[in-house]
């Protein structure tokens, strides 16, 4: 199991990416809170829809995708 370091600011970057995500924060406001265009904020969330993605196919390979959202600790 691989193990990943994150920076306060990335951590607070990554918080804010989510909350977008998830339609609690609207992207204007992200940008704003981690102080990033637009066009870099939307970069990176597909960045980590990327990362999130190939991390489930990795560990998760014989869960098909009704099953996962089941899974969904929220």
């Amino acid at each position: 199991m691989a193990v990943l370091s994150m920076s306060k600011q990335e951590f607070s970057r990554l918080e804010v990416l989510l909350r977008v995500q998830s339609g609690r924060l609207r992207v204007e406001d992200a940008c704003m809170l981690i102080g990033l265009r637009r066009c870099q904020v939307f970069r990176l969330l597909t960045d980590v829809r990327t990362l999130a993605l190939s991390i489930v196919r990795e560990r998760y390979a014989d869960f098909g995708p009704t099953f996962f959202a089941e899974k969904d600790p929220y």
